[in-house]
């Protein structure tokens, strides 16, 4: 009969009692009006695992519900679980086994290497042309310094770096300016453990005089006019151009002198501190002369010569005498002749000469004439005995 309905309770046009074709969209599963299922086609769907706890509970036809059920908007309510058939509370019992299965994969334990690794920085001293800062490392791995870490030094055209490791304690940065702002960095490509900013002294502040001489291998240090308290010491450090230390004496008396031997004759550096700070300055340097650029001075009749040295290191300049000797060239009576004066000096194993040179004037000729009877004259000169005849 036409809108008779079917057992699903919904009317068919054409009169007969049959299931609803709804055109591949919604399909029913069974014939009991009181669970419907519906299978909703997916184009993306989450992947997870088809390894269930029990294989056996789990007909194809579960494993298809299960898969779509796992869509929240598949299942609308608590009691719609609660109205399903044995077979299919068998399939959501599986299903609860897969989402644990996969929330257990997913929670992955990382072992993380938590750094506890800090870095402090103080000014240890600071003068006119060095600044040397102390080093506090703590809670220290050696995994901390697989990545490098660098102590970085800036200023106006200063960028200096230097790199930290478990075991630094000290960092000294020279060849600076006085009266000058710097500022130190000390961090890797990922963090910044530590920043200070300092300033170099605009003079040197004097607390005492240090002087020192160097006789080939010998170096002797002399130290005056130190002003103490009761409880201060002064210390001479002598450094090498390496920053390395050659030598160190505490002492308190004022004046002193110390004496000690070097492997080799070098520059040297002479510091004297007074609890850390440094206070007079002094430097022994081996003179560095511009070999390749002597400066020549002659006397005006070239008769002299001086060849100065410059030292490259700012000491004074090495003024060398010069033998001179001297080469002389004839003038004719159509070339000129010249005198060339020859200075030569050696110092050491080098050797070095300079020449001037003064011009000769050609003599000319100077013809005397003689006369025959016939009045015809033969003329010769008197310097080089050319002769014609006119």
């Amino acid at each position: 009969m036409k809108d008779e309905r079917n057992n699903y309770n919904i009317a068919n046009a054409d009169g007969t009692s049959q299931r609803y074709d709804n055109e591949g969209k919604v399909s029913f599963d069974n014939d009991s009006t009181e669970y419907i299922r519906e299978r909703v086609e997916q184009t993306e769907f989450s992947e997870i695992s088809d390894t269930f706890d029990d294989s056996k509970a789990l007909s194809e036809e579960g494993k298809e519900g299960n898969a779509i059920e796992a869509d929240a908007s598949s299942v609308s309510s608590a009691s719609s679980v609660a109205s399903a058939s044995g077979s299919i509370g068998g399939g959501l019992g599986a299903l609860a086994g897969v989402v644990a299965a996969s929330v257990a994969a997913a929670v992955v334990v990382v072992a993380v290497f938590l750094s506890t690794l800090a870095i402090n920085l103080s000014l240890v001293m600071a003068d006119m042309h060095s600044l040397t800062f102390g080093v506090s490392i703590t809670g220290a791995d050696e995994k901390d310094f697989e990545e490098p870490i660098y102590a970085i030094l800036t200023g106006e055209n200063v960028h200096m770096e230097q790199e930290v490791t478990q075991d630094t304690v000290l960092l000294t940065f020279e060849d600076l300016e006085p009266g000058k702002e710097y500022r130190l960095k000390v961090k890797n490509a990922s963090k910044v453990f530590a920043e200070v900013t300092a300033f170099t002294s605009t003079k040197l502040a004097e607390k005492g005089e240090i002087f020192s001489a160097i006789n080939g291998k010998e170096v002797t240090v002399f130290v005056r006019d130190v002003a103490l308290k009761s409880t201060e010491f002064y210390t001479v450090i002598v450094k090498d151009a390496n920053g390395k230390v050659v030598f160190s004496k505490d002492g308190i008396d004022s004046p002193a002198q110390y004496t000690f031997i070097i492997d080799e004759p070098k520059d040297l550096y002479f510091y004297l501190n007074v609890g850390g700070k440094t206070y007079a300055l002094s430097q022994s340097l081996l003179p560095d002369y511009d070999f390749a650029n002597p400066v020549w001075a002659w006397s005006e009749d070239f008769t002299g010569a001086t060849a100065t040295l410059a030292d490259k290191k700012g000491g004074e300049d090495l003024i060398l005498t010069a033998t001179v000797t001297r080469k002389t060239t004839d003038a004719t009576c159509e070339k000129n002749g010249s005198i060339v004066y020859i200075a030569k000096v050696t110092y050491g194993d080098k050797t070095f000469s300079d020449k001037q040179s003064t011009v000769i004037e050609s003599l000319g000729h100077d013809y005397e004439g003689t006369f025959d009877a016939t009045g015809q004259g033969t003329y010769t000169c008197s310097h080089c005995g050319d002769t014609y005849t006119d």
